[in-house]
């Protein structure tokens, strides 16, 4: 998933026994490789298809122009709105290294295999994930 620039990971916490892509992702921080849960929200939840009024026209830009409101609402899209609870970000891997990419392989393998000893300390993931940039930023 994702852009050459900006590769995800997929997630399937199904096949973790439900662990959350928050704590893999803390987990394989703790082996010493950077992955962050998440990736872009859903744009139809952003507030400027919502509520900015760009051109203040007294109203949303979206439906200042519009006989209906064709705004959607949270949870009209529902595959949309919970992907960054199945994505994880994964290195942008521009230059081929088979060393540094089996390290990360390995780390990421690691945390998969062992991930019933994840289980007890799982918080669950943050209601709020991922975020509306074009990259993960570090916070």
């Amino acid at each position: 998933m994702g852009g050459w620039y900006a590769p995800l990971g997929l997630y399937h916490p199904e096949e973790l026994e439900g662990l959350s892509v928050s704590r893999f992702c803390e987990a394989v921080r703790a082996e010493g490789f950077n992955s962050t849960p998440g990736c872009n929200k859903s744009l139809h939840l952003h507030p400027v298809f919502n509520t900015i009024d760009v051109y203040n026209q007294g109203k949303p830009t979206r439906i200042a122009n519009s006989t209906s409101d064709v705004r959607q609402p949270p949870g009209s899209l529902p595959v949309s709105e919970t992907i960054q609870e199945r994505t994880f970000s994964v290195p942008w891997f521009k230059h081929y290294r088979p060393q540094i990419i089996e390290e990360y392989a390995f780390a990421f393998r690691k945390v998969a295999e062992n991930y019933k000893e994840l289980l007890a300390g799982d918080k669950g993931n943050p209601e709020d994930i991922g975020g509306w940039g074009m990259t993960v930023r570090k916070g």
